[in-house]
């Protein structure tokens, strides 16, 4: 490929300002048709809603806990950012209210591990060793504890392998005050339970979770703001926003990646 010239370079950068300014433009919600409420036995999803494109989507709203819509969305993106497989997610706007909750879409074709008979269970975890190992120590940096292996959901992809999808993040981030938030997470709770299972069945892949954490040290704080910028203003207090951003690549920040690289 050829390298532009100093001509063709200043042209770039006269285009890129505006760019940048439409890319900060907020999500276009979805709206509710329908709603009902949760037949799952967890205490963080009361509500799953149709839209009007006739998707389902899990529903996390301010109501059950104020921080709750904006810790979801943050961590759906920061999953992606390290190649991490998550649910499509929407900003729904709930009538008649017209509140602004985050939606981690339902996937046709997925099913849980209790779905299927233990020796499925087993190569499940097998086939999806590489994004689960990275999925949990993404989990370890943001603080979610509660990451059982029910938390993964499942599907065959094009060559009839297993492959993972991870859903929920209600007990990370804000909702634990990230980033000044107990750290390292419990030594026995459900995230480390679940990596200590992985490491004696010798399924756990130390490689591609540090490959999670080297993702999310290239992430950087234009990064961040761009999310927080994204989701709905009321979802995240001004003084919060600031904090994540000021701490973002701070020391600290790397203080607490090199913990997470530690700990796994």
């Amino acid at each position: 490929m050829a390298t532009p010239n100093k001509s063709q370079q200043s042209k770039v950068v006269a285009i890129n300002p505006s760019a940048q300014a439409t890319e900060q433009l907020p999500l276009l919600p979805l709206r509710v048709a329908a709603s009902v409420a949760s037949p799952f036995p967890t205490a963080d999803l009361k509500t799953i809603v149709r839209t009007l494109d006739h998707h389902f989507y899990a529903l996390k709203s301010v109501t059950e806990h104020p921080l709750l819509p904006a810790t979801e969305f943050l961590c759906y993106r920061l999953a992606s950012a390290c190649g991490l497989p998550v649910p499509y997610s929407a900003i729904i706007e709930v009538e008649p209210n017209g509140e602004l909750a985050f939606g981690s879409r339902f996937e046709g074709g997925v099913v849980g591990q209790k779905a299927v008979g233990t020796g499925d269970q087993l190569q499940m975890f097998k086939d999806c060793a590489d994004p689960i190992s990275a999925i949990l120590a993404l989990d370890v940096f943001v603080g979610n504890e509660d990451r059982h292996r029910g938390n993964f959901l499942f599907r065959k992809n094009y060559q009839d392998s297993w492959v993972p999808v991870a859903i929920d993040y209600s007990r990370a981030l804000f909702v634990r005050g990230f980033p000044d938030d107990s750290f390292p997470i419990s030594p026995n709770c459900n995230t480390r339970n679940t990596i200590n299972v992985l490491k004696r069945t010798e399924i756990w892949n130390g490689p591609f979770a540090v490959f999670a954490l080297d993702s999310l040290r290239n992430v950087q704080r234009a990064n961040i703001s761009h999310w927080l910028n994204e989701m709905p203003a009321a979802w995240l207090p001004p003084p919060v926003k600031s904090r994540l951003v000021d701490w973002w690549q701070s020391t600290e920040f790397h203080q607490r990646i090199e913990k997470v690289y530690e700990s796994i």
